[in-house]
């Protein structure tokens, strides 16, 4: 059995209201509930969220959700990873085969995204996380600072080396998680744990919506992605 969280408080600081903020039409964590519907994957789907509005609009929606999380678990400095093994503990997910992890505000992740990852982790037999990278768009070699007003390369001496001749970088997406849940058991295991594996996607879907810049940017890429 497999089962899906999507975790949705109601606090956000630089986004107000941000889970169920109007994005293209809808609010946007619909953009996550409905593509793990679509995917016709999970055996449950659990929104986890201390808001009733999110609540009500994930019922609506076909996942039946009480805005029942603990307030000590819906703050802005509590680790996702207690939300899920809370999830996990309150729902009996232990002996599923799989957890994944969807955030809120990633409406460019669609069901086949989502599928092809749940094959590749059901295909691995010793893996027990997969996580969502991207490739940096330059190397990081080429990094620099800007101190007193003026750029500093963090690494001068790679300046005159060609980009092929450089090691290819990759970023945490942030866009979903799977586990085998026995994983999130152990309290010594964070989101992320040893042995993950890489789940490549485009560039263009691994928008953290953590600002109004990063929400207009995710508006214009799917707006793309989906010829609106």
């Amino acid at each position: 059995m497999r089962s899906l969280i999507i975790p949705a408080r109601a606090g956000s600081k630089r986004i107000l209201r941000k889970n169920i903020s109007n994005f293209l039409g809808k609010p946007i964590i619909q953009y996550s509930i409905e593509s793990a519907i679509r995917s016709n994957l999970f055996d449950e789907i659990v929104v986890s969220t201390d808001d009733p509005d999110v609540a009500e609009l994930a019922t609506k929606l076909g996942v039946p959700t009480k805005a029942d999380r603990p307030e000590n678990l819906s703050d802005d400095i509590t680790p996702i990873v207690d939300v899920l093994r809370y999830e996990i503990e309150n729902k009996f997910l232990f002996e599923h085969t799989s957890v994944t992890l969807l955030f809120a505000c990633a409406p460019l992740v669609e069901a086949a995204d989502l599928a092809s990852a749940i094959k590749m982790f059901e295909t691995q037999e010793k893996c027990t996380s997969l996580m969502t990278v991207a490739k940096y768009p330059v190397s990081i070699e080429w990094a620099m600072s800007i101190v007193d007003d003026e750029v500093v390369f963090d690494n001068p001496r790679f300046l005159s080396t060609p980009s092929h001749k450089l090691k290819q970088s990759f970023y945490d997406a942030g866009q979903f998680y799977i586990y085998n849940p026995r994983t999130l058991g152990n309290p010594d295991n964070g989101l992320i744990t040893a042995g993950i594996l890489p789940f490549l996607i485009p560039t263009y879907k691994a928008v953290d919506i953590d600002t109004y810049d990063d929400w207009r940017l995710a508006e214009k890429l799917y707006s793309a992605q989906f010829n609106l």
